[in-house]
């Protein structure tokens, strides 16, 4: 599972890692809420919204056992 940071979207961020890497796992770049083809948030969106967002997306994926990387160039979030 790869995680962007505030700014970029799953594949802009990840192209390369996606294709490297897709030959020995199963590579899912997600769009967290308001970024890349994700539906837009409201004002009040905090970190932990994400948070519970992604940990319901994984739920619902049903990964036994997710290698999870992520990056982010903003300096802070909400």
């Amino acid at each position: 599972m790869l995680l962007h940071g505030f700014v970029g979207d799953g594949v802009g961020t990840w192209g390369y890692q996606l294709e490297a890497l897709s030959d020995s796992f199963t590579v899912i770049a997600w769009d967290c809420p308001g970024a890349g083809h994700s539906s837009a948030v409201p004002e009040s969106f905090r970190v932990s919204d994400y948070a519970d967002c992604l940990s319901g997306f994984l739920r619902a994926l049903d990964l036994a056992h997710p290698y999870v990387a992520g990056l982010s160039s903003a300096l802070s979030w909400r």
